[in-house]
């Protein structure tokens, strides 16, 4: 791992902690970071944040998939998306659980397939579309609360 730094920013030799900044420790090389510089390629860190579970959103990796008789909530994201999994968190909040049992659910890994959230109009992660007979119908506001989910949900008519 190599530091790299503006010239004349710091004096040469170990980096030391400029700004102080309560509940934050300083880096070391054995945790895990977000975002490190490295030369060595066999580095290997686990990108993944938080993990879809299968059973509550399916994964899709084709349009195809989203057509159907009952009405999709397609979640777009990305496992290593610190907002993605604060959505994840949300949406197994009770309220919002049971209103979601009403559709069928699915997941698309942004990551992994690009250009379907690009014909999807998805600019942003994460995305909470309705989609019926494979066209998005309604997107979740951007503002993410139980309450603004909830009222979304429902404002839908199918």
């Amino acid at each position: 791992v190599r530091t790299m730094r503006q010239p004349g920013a710091a004096a040469e030799g170990p980096a030391q902690s400029v700004v102080r900044v309560a509940g934050v420790q300083p880096y070391s090389k054995s945790a895990d970071a977000l975002c490190v510089a490295t030369d060595n390629d066999t580095l290997r860190r686990s990108p993944k944040l938080f993990r879809v579970a299968e059973s509550a959103f399916r994964p899709i990796s084709a349009a195809s998939e989203l057509e159907g008789e009952r009405p999709v909530l397609l979640f777009v994201g990305a496992e290593r998306c610190v907002h993605c999994r604060k959505l994840w968190q949300l949406l197994a909040h009770e309220k919002l659980s049971q209103r979601i049992a009403q559709f069928e659910t699915r997941y698309l890994d942004a990551d992994l397939h690009q250009e379907l959230a690009s014909d999807l109009g998805v600019r942003g992660l994460p995305t909470l579309l309705l989609i019926t007979s494979g066209q998005p119908i309604s997107r979740a506001p951007t503002q993410y609360s139980v309450a603004s989910l909830l009222n979304w949900l429902n404002s839908v008519s199918l």
